[in-house]
């Protein structure tokens, strides 16, 4: 299971914004992998912004908005935007990255990869 936690505004839908960015890639992945992968977008953000980017997108995974207390990304300890966790089918978390970067696609390429 692929968690990814994710601010969808800040000038909303902003090509800025590395979340928003790496959308279509998830998308990717998504669609590659959907057979073999779950995953849960987490977003923190307002409600209004929130429900616009997916009614926008159209997303076909899971999405969750971070509003009730305790916040998942306050007791996952998140400091940046995206952070991804990458889970075995026990539940164990085998990667943890930050920001926008190739690390978590490399892996999921590795681990999906025939003969694995």
């Amino acid at each position: 299971m692929l968690l990814i936690l994710t601010k969808t505004s800040e000038k909303i839908f902003s090509a800025r914004i590395p979340c928003v960015r790496e959308m279509p890639k998830l998308k990717e992945y998504y669609e590659k992998f959907q057979n073999q992968l779950n995953i849960v977008s987490v977003a923190k953000d307002q409600y209004q912004n929130w429900k616009a980017f997916l009614d926008k997108n159209k997303y076909e995974w899971i999405q969750v908005l971070d509003q009730d207390e305790p916040k998942l990304s306050d007791m996952l300890h998140v400091e940046v935007y995206p952070t991804k966790y990458l889970l075995d089918p026990s539940g164990k978390v085998i990667l943890i990255t930050k920001n926008a970067n190739d690390e978590i696609w490399k892996k999921l390429d590795r681990l999906f990869s025939p003969g694995n």
